[in-house]
């Protein structure tokens, strides 16, 4: 596998082996941009519980700072607080946070699939009011249509998905936002 982009074309390929999906993509990255790491099953908490909580998918600058300000930088101290106070804090994603920390990840790899979607995401320094918004909301549809101009498929829903400081989701009515952007 690692053989044929390096010597072939000329590229490097890194790949990570683990017991499941989410700690094989950190162990892919561990070893970049040329190399294979594998996690065994007893290796996982000696991995896993060092790192920072940035590391985990899903977790990005604001929420890396607000759990900091919680007093928790690393997985390990991440893995201390129950459930419910992660949901408190982070909605849904709170609960997704507390199997990450456990490495714990369900998901199945699914070789070959088809796009179910494209998007493009962006997190802000500060919060931004609503009527400053729409230059930014233009260049990530941009990206979102030049993503789709490469697919056959035809769109069937356009998303417009706001999330505040205090991790709530706010969905406008559909289009009501985008449709001055991607219908023009």
């Amino acid at each position: 596998m690692m053989g044929d982009p390096t010597e072939e074309l000329n590229l490097t390929a890194s790949a990570g082996v683990a017991p499941n999906k989410f700690l094989a993509k950190l162990a892919s990255d561990w070893r970049k941009p040329d190399g294979l790491f594998v996690i065994q099953p007893d290796d996982v908490d000696g991995f896993l519980l060092p790192l920072t909580v940035g590391r985990l998918p899903g977790v990005g600058k604001v929420t890396e700072e607000k759990l900091v300000k919680l007093a928790i930088k690393t997985v390990g101290e991440l893995r201390g607080l129950d459930s419910s106070f992660l949901e408190h804090q982070f909605g849904r994603f709170g609960l997704r946070l507390h199997e990450l920390a456990r490495g714990i990840d369900d998901s199945k790899v699914v070789p070959d699939r088809p796009t179910k979607s494209i998007f493009s995401e962006d997190t802000f320094e500060q919060d931004a009011p609503m009527a400053e918004t729409e230059p930014m909301i233009r260049r990530l549809a941009e990206r979102v249509w030049a993503a789709s101009r490469k697919e056959t498929r035809i769109a069937r829903t356009v998303v417009l998905k706001l999330k505040t400081s205090e991790f709530q989701d706010s969905h406008p009515e559909p289009y009501s936002i985008f449709s001055s952007v991607l219908l023009r």
